[in-house]
């Protein structure tokens, strides 16, 4: 994609393979076009936030923002077995924290060991035990949706 200041921005899915073999998340990263016209796309620092400046902006340049939660001392209210707090800073996609419950008094609490300014917050959601309703007719098998249309004759 390119956006209207001429930055280009390719997207993509990232597999996880955690609870489904075709499990993924979509990325978007800066890119831009090299001296022989050849596109090149920048994830160095992909995963942490990004400044997306209303302007003209360099691929190249890294992020102006540094990840400050890093393997930092993480606790929480509590979790699953598994699921600990620390997985909430290990910068690793295919592991979460987990509260052992869905009460909204539940708390993660992360210590950057000193007084830090900052810029942005990145939340990263899980597809862990996702539950949802299915229409009339449609049934979940392998983690596909299938539609019975034979009740829909």
């Amino acid at each position: 994609m390119e956006d209207r200041h001429g930055n280009v921005w390719p997207a993509a899915t990232m597999r996880i393979r955690v609870n489904h073999v075709f499990e993924r998340r979509l990325g978007l990263w800066p890119a831009g076009f090299d001296q022989d016209g050849e596109l090149f796309c920048n994830q160095r620092y992909g995963d942490w936030p990004m400044k997306i400046e209303q302007a003209r902006m360099n691929p190249w340049e890294n992020p102006q923002w540094m990840l400050l939660s890093y393997n930092k001392p993480a606790n929480a209210s509590s979790f699953e077995e598994g699921k600990d707090p620390s997985k909430a800073t290990d910068e690793n996609v295919q592991t979460w924290w987990r509260a052992a419950s869905h009460s909204s008094e539940e708390w993660l609490e992360v210590d950057l060991k000193h007084v830090c300014d900052v810029h942005a917050i990145q939340i990263n959601f899980a597809d862990d035990h996702m539950e949802f309703s299915l229409p009339d007719g449609a049934v979940l098998q392998g983690g596909w949706r299938y539609i019975d249309e034979r009740k829909h004759a």
